[in-house]
């Protein structure tokens, strides 16, 4: 299958999680053989940032990538998009430090994706399989992600928070899966006991309960609900025991969905496509991350031996 880019540039206006901050973003069509590359257009030296996973900084609740002192935040959904909606090559301007969240899942993105078109391109795109499987394990989580060669691209996602709200939920990823309709609605999700003090200490400032699935699964009590209702106005007043936006669920394993949204967008940071089944078990970014430099390196040894 040859490579491919977007017909004509896309811009989306939005407003950072973590950050709160207002951003323009500019996805613009890349040569082939570029990949995908972020630019802040907002800083002295503009570095140009390869979405590759040496580049990550940290994943303090979101893939942050960074060069020079300059950051780009909350790449995954974004990423998770370019892969499932097949675009090799792009070049992402942004003025802020972060993606714009727009409604918590991928489903944006993935829109604008279709409704632009692609460009398919003269050279061949390149897929990786991996010579031996790859383990990931994180005794004290129970996080685990195994990487096993095969001929296509798989996931198989399994969550566990037992004994809260969500409980266990799994999903299955493949090719026969419509990647616009299936997977990118799914929203990313929050517990609320878990957010509220991030939300006292003005950690999230850019969230509402319109760009994530909020799980109040906990008594909240009179002081946190005068907090709430301060920050969240009329969406405030859907706040119950259970999943609590005006929405509701968008799909009844919605977590697990977003879980492999998620990891999607993280292993597009080994630069280049897989051939495996990837069984994934409670992973998060950090799990991600590492995962998708362990098969990074792996390529890269690949290549260093095919030249000698």
């Amino acid at each position: 299958m040859k490579q491919q880019t977007i017909r004509r540039e896309i811009t989306f206006k939005g407003t950072g999680l973590h950050t709160g901050h207002p951003v323009e973003m500019h996805i613009l069509p890349a040569p082939e053989g570029y990949g995908i590359c972020f630019q802040r257009t907002d800083v002295q030296k503009q570095p140009v940032i390869p979405a590759q996973a040496c580049y990550v900084a940290h994943t303090n609740r979101s893939t942050v990538l960074a060069l020079d002192g300059a950051e780009v935040g909350t790449t995954e959904h974004l990423l998770a998009a370019l892969y499932g909606m097949g675009i090799d090559n792009a070049h992402i301007n942004l003025n802020g430090p972060e993606v714009p969240i727009l409604d918590g899942s991928a489903w944006p993105f993935a829109l604008a994706l279709k409704d632009t078109g692609v460009v398919v391109q003269q050279e061949e795109r390149t897929y990786f399989t991996p010579q031996t499987p790859i383990f990931y394990e994180e005794k004290d989580t129970g996080t685990s992600i195994i990487v096993i060669p095969a001929p296509v691209f798989s996931v198989g996602m399994l969550v566990d928070f037992t004994p809260r709200l969500v409980g266990k939920q799994g999903f299955y990823y493949s090719s026969a899966i419509d990647f616009l309709q299936d997977l990118a609605p799914a929203r990313t999700f929050v517990f609320l006991d878990e957010v509220l003090p991030l939300l006292k200490k003005g950690l999230i400032k850019g969230g509402d309960m319109d760009n994530a699935l909020v799980i109040a699964d906990q008594e909240v009590d009179a002081a946190d609900m005068r907090l709430l209702q301060m920050l969240f106005k009329d969406s405030a007043r859907h706040l119950h025991t259970g999943y609590i936006n005006k929405e509701g669920l968008r799909f009844p394993n919605e977590c697990a969905r977003h879980k492999t949204v998620d990891l999607l967008g993280d292993l597009m940071l080994a630069g280049k496509r897989l051939h495996a089944l990837v069984a994934a078990h409670k992973p998060g970014h950090k799990a991600n991350v590492a995962v998708a430099r362990m098969i990074r390196n792996q390529c890269l040894d690949n290549e260093s031996s095919a030249k000698i």
